[in-house]
């Protein structure tokens, strides 16, 4: 048996709305940098609270190909 640091993301997790203070660390970006690069995969998820898939956060979606909305913040 050998040991690896390897891990894989289920669906479930990659589906998971992360904090975009999160998203930016998974990124490698500032947050300021996922407001202006990628306001169309950012969810308003409260009146002043946003976020942002796991799965777009690593780049691992196609926008046109996902079966869920998004409200995307003006």
């Amino acid at each position: 048996m050998s040991l690896s640091t390897e891990h894989t993301l289920t669906q479930i997790e990659l589906e998971r709305i992360a904090p975009l203070a999160e998203a930016a660390r998974l990124r490698g970006v500032s947050i300021e940098t996922l407001l202006r690069t990628d306001r169309d995969r950012i969810i308003q998820l409260a009146p002043r609270r946003f976020g942002m898939r796991v799965k777009d956060a690593l780049l691992l979606s196609d926008p046109a190909n996902s079966p869920f909305k998004r409200s995307v913040i003006p």
